[in-house]
């Protein structure tokens, strides 16, 4: 998923996929234990 990302480009809109990769690098998601929380306490 993280190579999809960093390879993803976007032009002409924002987008988030800085955030995406951010978030999906954390230890808190890597190790599966996240919750609904989980955008709140990676930032």
């Amino acid at each position: 998923m993280k190579a999809a990302l960093c390879e993803l480009v976007i032009d002409g809109v924002p987008n988030n996929i800085e955030e995406q990769i951010e978030f999906i690098s954390s230890e808190m998601f890597m190790s599966g234990e996240y919750d609904t929380d989980f955008i709140l306490k990676v930032r």
